[in-house]
Formats: structure tokens, sequence, C-alpha cells
């Protein structure tokens, strides 16, 4: 406010400071030299507008010099003197005086001299100037009295402004205390909170060593029914929680001092609930075994003794022992053997009342004179329920000592193996064997499904009487999940297993190894020309069947055409792939198709004595047949592959199978995919099935060229064996050759027809056994392309000779390579 005070404006003065005339503005240059603001212009317009305003006339003298404030002009006193003094007699004036109605501008005397006209004249003048400048003189007037409010009005806001000054300043110092008051305020209300929060807090401490007092009062309380109360499983979380406490804060005094007394409330506890639990145990044993010491006493009744008791009691039991088990995880060295002892007298009780029903049964089974598959069946289905059964009722008391409950399960299972591995391990039929492992893995699967799902309503009980794990909290790691019956029927699993891989390897030497082929089984092609006979009269005599059913049939009537030790390889390996180890299964897999590859062997080179001219090229298709069912096989039951090599092996047989023409040396790189995987080639296996089948291969397509160019290959030969005997000029060469009865060109025409007669011939025969053999037009294609380049390559020598050393006229006569190889094509057409 001071300054706005400051910037107030000054009061106008009429005084004259300078001696010095001012010079004088015209009012349009003043207006146009000064810039006023748009408020400023608006109050001069207001003022202007004011003052034009004339002032009303006068009515009366009385009135004008009630409304004129100002001194009158001398004309206006000439005025009043004129109408005081008439020129007609009037009304005497009584004792007025002389002057009184005169007006000032009349002469007091009558005007008789020049100058008097003169002094009249211009009081006259003066009288009439200062009248035409009262306008101007009334707004001056009026501006000095605004002038003089507003002078007032400025010193009435000084005197204000001096006033809020004071209001403010005085109130600022309310502000100061009210604020002073407020802190010391806030600050007493935060050393109440914090008094309050610590004695909240030593409250708190306190509250975990006070509740010792409480805990050895509940436990001093006399009675065996005391873990059955409700405050005592509430103590016992108590006390678990106060010991918690002062484990983390062992830095408090007397810290030490009380965990020892909560470690020794809590082992003081659980030994209450560890011997209520095991007097109640024994207790009831001993009263269902006097009950089941009755003779009347039937089936259902022993069911309900042995089951619905312990079973209600565990319904009891499993708070209290749940809560045993949560605090040995905590604190093992403690209580540990309290729950071992627990576990212990929860299982002899079992046992002992078990036991005599178990051998019971087992005897009633008669394992000496009943079947062997009937026997497991029967006696592993009743201990594979016996089982389930105590695993269930186990859960009702108990959530872990996994290793205790398998151990007696185990001394159950006992009683049916000490009859039933005798059985196993002198069992000679090997399909009986294969009959036991069957059923053992079905029961174990059986009992893994079961117990998994929870499908008995013994084991729903037990699921819903579980307490789940509160959230957050880890569940523990030796909880029971599900019973795992595989342990039980592990170790007569493996009995039988054991006797079934040396019944194989039995057989495996003596029908596999040790075979002695008789004259039936070396009769090919008969079998297969057989076969393909019968096939075709039952296909024409039966209704067309299904694509699956005929494919099986197929697959079961063409094994009866391969050689007996390929069929008892590939029933033993299909056989043992189920019950064996994959470790065992591929040594014993391997073993089995190393003898096969032997006995085929053996096989075929007492068929290739049989007959001269058939004898070699049935024995090579012979084993190219068997080589390739060989691989079929161990394809088909994945004999220790995995899918990477699988499938490149399956990759590369059809890119074999679906390529046209291929070279000789690309035709035995490519045979590599006609043998087994590559797990049989490889260095960890003696087996080279891949090596001999390309081996094979290239001898029965050498066999077949040899024969189709026997007569262009001897005339090339001699013609050739001549030449080099020579080293005159090539003319004297020509001459000599043609001269020569062996080459003369009727011979060499003559060689050229026997040529196309042997070739179609050879060729015919050659393809019609392969297709005999093999029965597959993609093999048949792929072992064609290679001989077609062979027989051309051959014949080429001869046509490069007929080109070099006979005319023109004879060249004709031969087969140009286009020609050969349609011809080689119509003579494969027509063979098939």
């Amino acid at each position: 406010m001071s300054n706005t005070h400051q910037r107030r404006p000054q009061a106008l003065t009429t005084g004259t400071t300078s001696a010095t005339p001012r010079p004088v503005i015209a009012l349009d240059a003043w207006e146009a030299a000064i810039s006023l603001q748009e408020e400023q212009v608006e109050s001069i317009n207001v003022w202007k507008s004011h003052c034009e305003q004339k002032p009303l006339p006068l009515k009366s003298e009385d009135e004008q010099a009630t409304v004129i404030s100002r001194p009158g002009t001398p004309l206006r006193t000439l005025k009043k003197e004129n109408t005081l003094r008439s020129s007609r007699p009037g009304t005497p004036a009584g004792n007025l005086p002389p002057n009184k109605g005169r007006h000032s501008l009349h002469p007091a005397n009558p005007i008789s001299t020049p100058q008097q006209f003169h002094d009249w004249f211009a009081l006259i003048d003066r009288s009439m100037q200062h009248s035409q400048e009262a306008h101007f003189r009334s707004h001056l007037s009026r501006l000095n009295e605004h002038l003089d409010e507003c002078n007032t009005l400025a010193h009435k806001l000084d005197q204000v402004d001096g006033q809020v000054l004071q209001m403010r300043d005085a109130w600022q110092g309310v502000e100061d205390g009210g604020r002073s008051l407020q802190e010391a305020s806030e600050q007493l209300l935060k050393e109440k909170d914090r008094l309050v929060n610590v004695t909240d807090s030593i409250s708190a401490r306190l509250a975990y060593f006070q509740e010792l007092e409480r805990a050895t009062r509940i436990l001093n309380h006399p009675g065996e029914n005391l873990v059955l109360q409700p405050d005592f499983l509430i103590m016992v979380e108590r006390v678990d929680i106060c010991l918690e406490y002062l484990q983390n804060h062992r830095d408090y005094r007397e810290a030490d001092i009380y965990i020892l007394r909560f470690q020794q409330c809590l082992i003081r506890a659980m030994s209450l609930v560890k011997i209520f639990f095991a007097t109640s145990v024994r207790s009831l044993a001993a009263d269902i075994e006097r009950q089941l010491g009755e003779k009347t006493i039937s089936a259902m009744s022993v069911t309900h003794l042995l089951y619905a008791k312990f079973d209600a009691m565990g319904t009891q039991m499993f708070p209290l022992l749940g809560e045993l088990e949560r605090r040995t995880v905590a604190y093992p060295s403690d209580l540990g053997s309290l729950l071992e002892e627990c576990q212990t007298t929860y299982l002899a009780a079992r046992k002992s009342l078990l036991t005599p029903r178990v051998m019971s049964e087992i005897k009633g089974l008669d394992p000496a004179n009943s079947e062997l598959i009937e026997l497991t069946r029967t006696g592993c289905g009743y201990l594979r329920q016996l089982c389930g059964d105590e695993f269930v009722l186990y859960r009702r008391f108990f959530n872990s000592g996994e290793d205790k409950l398998y151990r007696y399960l185990e001394t159950l299972c006992d009683f049916l193996y000490d009859d039933l591995r005798p059985r196993i391990l002198h069992e000679q039929r090997i399909n009986i064997l294969c009959e036991v492992c069957t059923v053992l893995q079905a029961l174990m699967v059986l009992g893994n499904d079961i117990s998994a799902s929870g499908s008995t309503s013994d084991e729903e009980d037990v699921n819903e009487s579980v307490v789940p794990p509160t959230p957050g909290e880890e569940p523990e790691s030796n909880g029971l999940q599900k019973l795992q019956i595989g342990q039980l029927l592990q170790m007569i699993l493996q009995d039988a297993q054991t006797r079934l891989v040396f019944k194989a390897q039995s057989i495996i030497q003596s029908e596999i190894r040790l075979h002695i082929p008789t004259e039936k089984d070396l009769r090919y092609p008969e079998i297969l020309i057989e076969y393909r006979q019968a096939m075709s009269q039952k296909h024409k005599q039966e209704p067309r069947e299904s694509d699956d059913d005929l494919e099986d049939t197929q697959s079961t009537e063409v094994g009866q055409t391969w050689y007996p030790s390929v069929q008892k390889t590939a029933w033993m390996m299909q056989l043992l792939q189920q019950f064996v180890k994959p470790v065992i299964y591929r040594d014993i897999a391997q073993e089995a198709v190393s003898f096969c590859r032997e006995s085929l062997e053996v096989a075929a080179q007492r068929i290739a004595t049989k007959d001269e001219r058939f004898g070699p090229i049935d024995s090579k298709l012979f084993l190219i047949r068997h080589f390739i069912v060989l691989k079929d096989l161990t394809d088909r039951i994945k004999l220790s592959l995995g899918d990477s090599q699988e499938e490149d092996a399956h990759r590369g047989t059809e890119s074999f199978f679906g390529a046209s023409l291929f070279r000789p040396s690309a035709l035995l790189g490519s045979f590599a995919y006609l043998g087994v995987p590559k797990l049989l080639s490889g260095t960890d296996t003696p087996l080279n099935i891949d090596q001999e089948l390309k081996t094979v291969c290239e001898r029965l397509i050498s066999l077949c060229v040899s024969k189709a160019t026997l007569p262009v290959k001897s005339f090339v030969e001699r013609s050739s064996a001549y030449l080099d005997a020579f080293s005159a000029n090539q003319t004297t060469e020509k001459r000599d050759l043609l001269s020569q009865e062996f080459a003369t060109p009727k011979q060499a025409l003559e060689t050229n027809q026997e040529f196309k007669l042997v070739c179609e011939r050879e060729v015919r025969f050659w393809v019609s056994r392969v297709r005999l053999y093999l029965d597959d037009e993609r093999m048949v294609a792929a072992l064609f392309s290679p001989l077609q380049h062979q027989i051309v390559e051959e014949y080429a020598l001869f046509r490069g000779l007929l080109a070099g050393r006979y005319g023109p006229e004879l060249l004709r006569e031969a087969f140009t390579e286009h020609g050969l190889l349609t011809a080689l094509r119509q003579w494969d057409e027509a063979a098939s």
C-alpha cells in the first residue's frame, strides 16, 4: 500500500514556479503529443459531456443568489441597481441605504465628463469580458473542488493503509503464534504415538514370553485325553510360533533360556501325542485280534474289523499326527524318534493282524498245482488290492514314512513271491514267460492309474481328509502322493524278464545259429511261385477286404515265404521288444540278426549249387530279399534308433526308389539305404548288412551283364588281344584284323545278331526273376537302371571297334545307344 500511495498523483498547483513565460501550445497539438489510454480517454469524454451541460436559467433573484455561489459580475450588479432605480416614481424606499437597490455597474453619479464615461465604459467592458469567461472559471472551481475531494480521499486512504498494515501485523503475529502452537501440538501427538507404539511393541514381545506360563499350565493338566482337547493343538501352535520368534531374536534378554523351555514344552506335547497314539493302536489291535479269534466271524466282519475301526481312529488321529510330522521336519533331531516310533507301532500292529490272513489267502491259491499265468494274475491282483487298501489306510494316519511303508508292503508280498519265484525260474515255455510279464506290467499300470486318479472311495476319503497346505507354503517333499505298485511287483517282473532273456538266447543259439536247412527250406523260387498262385486263387474266391485288413493279411502270409531263421528272428525280436529293457534288447537283437545273416549265407550257397544256370541268380536274389526283410524288420521295431537316424534312412530309401537312372558307382552308393539302419552298420556293432547288400546287388547285376554281353565282349577281347600283339601301322593292322577268321565282317555281323538274341533272353529272364523275389516295382526299377547302363557301356566298346575298323555299312547294322536303351525297356515290359 505504501507503493500505491507513492504512485498517487499529487495535487495540482496554480502557482508559477518560474518567471519565464511558457510557450502556448494549441489544443490539437497537445492532444496529438500526448498518448492516452482507453480508460483515460473515456474519463475525459465523461468530464467533457458533463461540462457542456448548461445550468438552468434563474427564476428569481433569491434563487440566483442561492444557486450561484461565485461572485456576480459588474453587469449583474448594475442591472440590480437599475431595477432598484426606476424612472418612474415608485414606492418610497423608506430607510434603505443610499446605494441599496442600485446595480453595481450604474454610476453613482451622473456622467458629466468624458473621463467618467470612459471609466464607466471600461467598467462595462471588463464586466462583459468577465461574463464571457464565467464558464471557464466555473469549470476551474469545480476542478479545484474535485481535487480537494481527491486529496481528502487520498488522505483517508493513507489512514486506511496504515490501519490495514497494523491489522496485517496483528494477523501475522496471531498466525505465527498459532503455527507455533500447532507444531507443539503435533510434536506432542508424535511423542504420544511413539510412546503408544513402544508400549504396544513391548506388550507384543512380552506376549511371546508370557505364553510359556499358559503352555506349562495346560501341559500340567491331568488326564490321558489331554491331546483331544481343543486347546491342546492351539497351545502347540502358539508354542511353535513363540519358539520360532525367539530363535529369530536371540539378542533378547534370557531368549536362550526361554527357547530351551519352549522346546521342552513342544517335546512334552509331542510325547503325549505319541503315548496316546501308541496306546490307542495297541489297544485296538488287541481288541481286533481277540475278535478275529472267534470261529463264527464272517468275511464281512473281518473286513470291518481290519479297516473300518482303524479308519475311524485315523479320522481322530490324523490332525495330531499331522502336527507331529510337520514339526519333525523342523526339528528332526528332537522329534524324529517320536514319529518313527508311531509309524513302527502302527505297522507292527497291522502286520500282526494281516499276516495270518495273507498266508491263508496264498494257500487258497494252491501255488504248487495251479497254472503259472493264473497264479500270477490272481496272486498279484490280490496283493495289488491289499497293498492299495493298506496304502489308503496308512494315509489316514500319516503323510510321511514312505520307506517304512514299502518295506512293510514288501513283507506282505514275500508270502506270494516265495512260491511264485521258483515257478518262474524253472519255466521252459517262452510264451508263458511273456504272458507272465504281460500280466505283471498290466497290474503295475492299473495300480498306478488307480492310485493316481483316486477312483476308490477309500482313497477319495483320504484325499478329502488331508489338510491342504497353507497358501504360499511349499508342500512337504516326503509327502505320500500315490502308491507305486511297480516297486512291489518289480522284483518278480525282473525274475520273469531274466528268465525270458536266457530262454531267448537259448532259442537264438538252437534255432537260428545252429539251424540246419532242409530241402523244403531251400525250395526257392518254388516257394514264391506257390505263394503267388495261392494268393491269386484266394483273391478270386474270397470277397474284397478292407485295405487295413488286407495289409495285415498280406503281411502275415508273406512271412510264410521267409527263410525259417528269418521267421524265428522276426518272431523273437517282436516278442522281446515289450518285455526286455532297451539295452538288453539291443544286444539280443544284434546277436539274432548276426546269426540270421550267417544262416542266410549258408542257405544261399546251397541254393547256388542246386542248378548251374539259375542257381547263382536265385542265391543272390534270395539274399537280397531277406536282407531287405531284416532291414524292414529293424525299421518297424525301432532297433535302438533315434528319430533323426530313422528319418535319414527313410529319406535315403525314398530317394533311391524314386530315381530313374543310375550310374553303376551311384547305384552301389545308394544301396547303403537298403540295408538295416545305421546303428547296425556302425562301429559299435559287428553287423554290416549294408555292405553285404551292396556286394550282393553288384554281383547280381554283374552276372546278368556278363551273360547278356558275352558275344560282343568275347569278340572285343579277341580283337583287342590281336591288335595289341602287333606294332605295325594302322593300315596293316586293319587289313590283318579283317583278314582273321574270327574278325571278318560277316563274323562281326553274326556277333551283333547273336548279342541281340542273348541279351533279350537274359534280360527277360533276369527281370522276371527279380520281380518274383522282390515283388516291388521300385526295387526292380532301381536294379534295372544300372543294368541298362552297364550293358550299354559294354556294347559301346563293340560299336567303337566297328566304327574304327569296319565300314559304315556294318556300323548301320549295330545298335545306337538310344536304340539299345529302347530295346532293353521293351524287353523289360515284355518280361513283366
